[in-house]
C-alpha cells in the first residue's frame, strides 16, 4: 500500500505538566507504583485491577518517567487468551531469564471484562501461575504488574492465595476522564533530556498506539506506514516516547524491508528515509544523541541518493534540506559548529531554491525562516548577528501575511528577544570602564 506524508521538521512539545500532585485515587497509585518500579530490586507483585482507558494511560504516564532512570515497562499483552491461557505462564517465566533484571514486566489481561470465555481463561491464568509461585520468586528477578479487570479483584484472592499472600500491594484503577491529569512531586519526577515538559498521555495518541498494533500484525504489504508515523507524532506530543520510539523501530524495519525488496521504487526510498527521521526525532527527544545521529545520517544518505536520481524537484530538494537541518541540529548539540554551519548552511540554500519554484509558497517562507533562525545560532555563537536580523525579518513577514498562526509570532518574539539580548551586551561592551576613566595617569619615568 502506497504511503504518503509530508516531510515535517521537528518542533518541540508544548504540553505542561502540573506543579501539583492531583488528589485522586488515580493519581494516588500512580505515584506509588511509580516509586516502587523506581526503586524495587529483585522480584515483586503487584496487582492493579482497572478499567481499560485507566490501565492504558497509567501504563504511558508511568513510561514517561521509568524510560528516563533505564527502566521502561516490558509490556505483555494475553495474546494466547482464551484458548492457551497457561501458555502465558511458560512465556511469562522464559520472558524472565530474557530480560535485564531491573525491567518490570506489564500483564495486560484486563481486556474484555465482561467476556465469559475471557473471564475463564483469567482464572485458568491465575490458577497457574499461583501454582508457580516458587519458581517466580526464586527466578523473576524484576517486578510483574498483572492488570486484571476490576470486577475480578475478590475472586483473584480466592483463586490465587499465594501469590496474593506475597504481593507487595494491589489497588484499583477506575477509568479516568478524557484528559487524566499527570501526578507529579516538584523536584523528584525525571524529566527528558530536552528539557520538555511532559504531558499526560491523551486518547488520541493511545487510540493511535492501538491501531497501529492492529495493523502491524496484517501481511507487510498491507500495512500502512502512515499509522505507524501517526502513532508516533501523536505519542511523542503526549511525551510516551518510549512507546514512539518502539513503534518507530517497528515501522523502520518495515519500510527498510520494502525498500530493499523493490531498490529501484522511489516511494519506498523516500519511507525509508521518512521512517529514518522519525525514528532521529525519537531518539533526540530521549537524549539519545548518537542513535539519532545514525538515524539522520542515514536518512541524509537516503535523499542525496533520491535527489541524484530524481533531480532537482521541489520535494526531492525540500525533503534534502530537512535532513540536512537535522545534522545540524546534532552537530549543533555536541558543540561542533563549523559542521553545524555547514549543515544548516547547504540546507538554507536548498530552502531558497524551493521558494524561488513557488511550490507550497507558505510552507517554503517557513521553512527558510525555520532555517535562518538555526543558522542564526551558530553564527551569533561565532560572534555573528547579522543571520539573527534576517530570521527576525522573515518572521516578522509571516506574522504579518499569517497572523492566525501563533506558532510564528512565538518564534519571532523569542528571536527579537535575542537580539535584544546582543545589542544590550555590546552597548555595555562599548561603554567605557568607570573605574578605567578615574584612574590617575600614568607616572612619567
Amino acid at each position: 500500500m502506497t504511503s504518503i506524508r509530508c516531510c515535517a521538521r521537528p518542533s518541540m512539545p508544548t504540553a505542561t505538566m502540573p506543579s501539583s500532585p492531583d488528589d485522586s485515587g488515580f493519581d494516588d497509585a500512580a505515584v506509588r507504583l511509580l516509586r516502587h518500579l523506581e526503586w524495587q530490586d529483585g522480584f515483586s507483585l503487584v496487582f492493579l485491577f482497572a478499567d481499560e482507558g485507566g490501565a492504558e494511560r497509567l501504563r504511558l504516564w508511568l513510561n514517561q518517567r521509568l524510560d528516563f532512570a533505564g527502566r521502561p515497562l516490558q509490556r505483555v499483552q494475553t495474546t494466547e487468551f482464551p484458548g492457551h491461557a497457561a501458555d502465558l505462564v511458560v512465556r511469562l517465566l522464559r520472558l524472565g531469564q530474557e530480560l535485564l533484571p531491573e525491567l518490570p514486566v506489564w500483564v495486560e489481561a484486563y481486556t474484555r471484562p465482561a467476556d465469559a470465555e475471557w473471564d475463564e481463561a483469567r482464572r485458568l491464568f491465575l490458577a497457574r501461575i499461583n501454582e508457580r509461585r516458587f519458581l517466580l520468586e526464586r527466578d523473576f528477578s524484576r517486578p510483574l504488574i498483572l492488570l486484571l479487570p476490576r470486577s475480578f479483584r475478590a475472586e483473584a484472592a480466592k483463586i490465587a492465595p499465594d501469590i496474593w499472600h506475597i504481593r507487595a500491594f494491589s489497588c484499583e484503577l477506575a477509568a479516568p476522564g478524557a484528559v487524566v491529569r499527570a501526578a507529579s512531586l516538584a523536584g523528584e519526577l525525571p524529566t527528558s533530556p530536552s528539557n520538555a515538559p511532559l504531558a499526560p498521555p491523551d486518547a488520541a495518541a493511545l487510540e493511535a498506539e492501538a491501531e497501529w498494533a492492529r495493523l502491524s500484525v496484517l501481511p507487510a504489504d498491507k500495512v500502512n506506514l502512515a499509522a505507524g508515523w501517526r502513532a508516533t507524532g501523536l505519542l511523542k506530543r503526549a511525551g510516551a516516547l518510549y512507546e514512539a520510539h518502539q513503534i518507530a523501530q517497528e515501522v523502520l524495519a518495515l519500510a527498510r524491508s520494502r525498500s530493499l525488496a523493490e531498490p529501484e521504487n522511489f516511494q519506498k526510498l523516500r519511507d525509508l528515509s521518512i521512517s529514518l527521521d522519525d525514528l532521529g526525532e525519537i531518539a533526540q527527544a530521549r537524549g539519545a544523541w548518537e542513535e539519532a545521529e545514525r538515524a539522520y545520517g542515514e536518512s541524509l544518505a537516503v535523499r542525496r541518493q533520491l535527489l541524484s536520481r530524481l533531480g532537482d524537484t521541489p520535494e526531492a530538494l525540500r525533503d534534502l534540506s530537512v535532513s540536512l537541518e537535522n545534522m545540524g541540529r546534532v552537530a549543533q548539540a555536541r558543540g561542533a559548529w563549523e559542521e553545524a554551519e555547514r549543515a544548516y548552511g547547504e540546507s538554507l540554500a536548498l530552502v531558497k531554491m524551493v521558494l524561488g519554484s513557488r511550490h507550497d509558497w507558505r510552507t517554503c517562507r517557513e521553512d527558510v525562516a525555520g532555517v535562518l533562525s538555526q543558522l542564526a545560532q551558530v553564527r551569533l555563537h561565532q560572534g555573528n548577528a547579522e543571520m539573527l536580523r534576517q530570521a527576525v525579518d522573515a518572521y516578522e513577514a509571516l506574522v504579518r501575511d499569517f497572523p492566525d498562526d501563533l506558532s510564528y509570532r512565538s518564534a519571532l518574539d523569542a528571536l527579537k528577544k535575542a537580539l535584544a539580548d546582543v545589542s544590550e551586551v555590546r552597548l555595555a561592551d562599548s561603554k567605557p570602564d568607570p573605574d578605567q576613566g578615574n584612574a590617575p595617569p600614568p607616572t612619567a619615568h
